[in-house]
């Protein structure tokens, strides 16, 4: 369900700057801000715990060096798009710089973030580790809490410098959510067999309640209501994702969920694909058409991504997913020339 929404979101974001009329879905992608994200760390938190009750090299060398690879590849292969294929609508500028690729491991600027954030979020989860489990889960909701304040009263240039990237704006409001499911796997389990018949309509009543309340020009309950207003909705979430677990379209998500890293990592490229093919049209798109189109885009988009891992496996690139293997792969070099 998360990946979904992620995608659904990046397909609104570049239709708008494509000039689409989309602004009634921005609007609605800005409610579900409050869900994606911390529904998207809380379930990598709940598969984290083995790793991180680890050791100390076995953590850096499946999950630290995982992501820094991905971040790698998967850089190389946007900024190539990027700049020799098609245009970034969202950001005119990207491309043509190679000092580009080095952004991603330092400060990202673009949807690779999710993967930087995960690297870090394991390190600092077994950090906290050591602490009793409240204590580490009440200093991550801290930051929360404390980041959303930060960034409405202070106007410095290190508040600037921090909030104005994704990376680290987002890391420090979904960090709570990866510690809790991370450390206390059980509570995700738990809120999931709740009774969805009388607790649905409870988080969905108080979750709108919060959203009527965050108007408050109160910068601390600000941010305190916009946390909780995220837990009540990721629990609506799971106990909705045990409701259709057995229909089809619970295996349908179920399926998405095992391939989401696929989904993720190329998404943007194929959606800008999508938005230079619909630009022509642009003038000529009516509201209830480009909503459906949205959609449609986002279902189209799914589809190619996964078409995307498919072949690359099919060619002998499955460390575009993965770490490479010592032995056992084809030449890298050489898979990559067969597949361009």
């Amino acid at each position: 369900m998360s990946i979904v929404l992620v995608t659904f979101l990046h397909v609104v974001q570049l239709s708008e700057a494509s000039g689409l009329p989309v602004y009634r879905l921005v609007r609605l992608n800005s409610y579900l801000s409050q869900i994606r994200m911390p529904l998207f760390f809380a379930v990598a938190g709940v598969f984290a715990g083995k790793a991180i009750a680890g050791s100390w090299p076995s953590l850096l060398r499946t999950k630290v060096a995982l992501y820094a690879w991905l971040i790698l590849i998967w850089s190389i292969v946007r900024w190539s798009m990027i700049t020799f294929v098609v245009n970034n609508p969202d950001n005119p500028l990207e491309g043509g710089q190679i000092t580009e690729l080095a952004y991603p491991f330092f400060a990202p600027i673009t949807g690779i973030w999710f993967l930087w954030s995960l690297a870090i979020f394991f390190v600092l989860t077994k950090v906290l580790r050591a602490l009793p489990t409240m204590t580490a889960v009440a200093v991550a909701g801290g930051i929360s809490i404390l980041s959303v304040t930060w960034q409405s009263l202070d106007r410095s240039a290190i508040a600037t410098f921090v909030f104005d990237n994704i990376a680290y704006r987002n890391s420090m409001l979904y960090f709570v959510f990866f510690v809790a499911a991370a450390l206390m796997p059980q509570l995700i389990f738990r809120i999931g067999v709740l009774s969805g018949r009388w607790v649905l309509p409870a988080l969905a009543s108080s979750f709108a309640i919060l959203a009527i309340a965050r108007a408050a020009p109160i910068p601390i309950f600000d941010g305190t209501a916009r946390l909780a207003s995220s837990v009540l909705g990721v629990s609506g979430v799971l106990i909705a994702s045990r409701i259709v677990t057995s229909n089809v379209v619970g295996q349908a998500f179920n399926y998405l969920g095992k391939n989401t890293l696929a989904i993720y990592v190329a998404q943007i490229p194929v959606i800008c694909i999508f938005m230079a093919l619909m630009h022509p049209y642009v003038g000529q798109a009516g509201k209830l058409v480009t909503a459906a189109g949205t959609v449609f885009v986002t279902a189209m988009v799914v589809l190619l991504t996964l078409g995307i891992q498919a072949l690359a496996k099919a060619a002998g690139a499955g460390w575009m997913y993965r770490l490479p293997r010592r032995a056992g792969d084809r030449d890298i070099v050489a898979t990559m020339t067969k597949v361009v």
